[in-house]
């Protein structure tokens, strides 16, 4: 299957990421997460804007290695999220108590 280098790049970046993110969950607010997930973005609106503009021909590393931090974010958020999550109780029945 033929993926894009910033695609790939953003796929290495949450493969790399979603291991740690699961060890080492760290809560963040939501304010605090779309910060990180913007700033993370920047490197990839930043080379694909240049390209659309004509101004600046990259190549595909430069591609991939822009997507690495938008995946590693996405992957950090999403899976420190999840993990963080309360595990769901089980409801017991309870005993039939005959009089």
């Amino acid at each position: 299957m033929a993926v894009c280098a910033r695609c790939t790049g953003i796929y290495a970046g949450a493969a790399v990421a979603a291991p740690v993110a699961l060890l080492a969950a760290v809560s963040l607010t939501s304010r605090g997460g779309r910060w990180l997930l913007g700033l993370a973005a920047l490197p990839t609106l930043a080379t694909w804007g240049l390209e659309f503009a004509g101004v600046v021909p990259f190549s595909n590393l430069t591609r991939c290695l822009a997507g690495l931090p938008l995946g590693a974010a996405a992957a950090w958020l999403v899976l420190g999220t999840l993990a963080q999550r309360p595990s769901p109780r089980v409801r017991r029945a309870s005993p039939i108590v005959h009089p």
